[in-house]
């Protein structure tokens, strides 16, 4: 059975796939925001969350 400790080319590869997720989620996030309120940083920072509640369910997890 392959694991992420043996093998770092799948470990790569999911973090590569995680990382490139990340980009249409927080576009799929920011522009209705930003479309509908007009603030940039508003939008932005919600963009934000799904990151850190990512992190912190990951963190959780273990």
């Amino acid at each position: 059975m392959a694991s992420a400790f043996n093998n770092t080319g799948i470990a790569t590869s999911v973090a590569m796939a995680v990382a490139i997720h990340n980009i249409p989620e927080g576009i799929a996030v920011a522009l209705p925001l930003l479309y509908g309120t007009g603030d940039r940083r508003k939008a932005f920072g919600w963009a934000r969350s799904p990151v850190w509640q990512s992190r912190w369910a990951s963190w959780w997890a273990c």
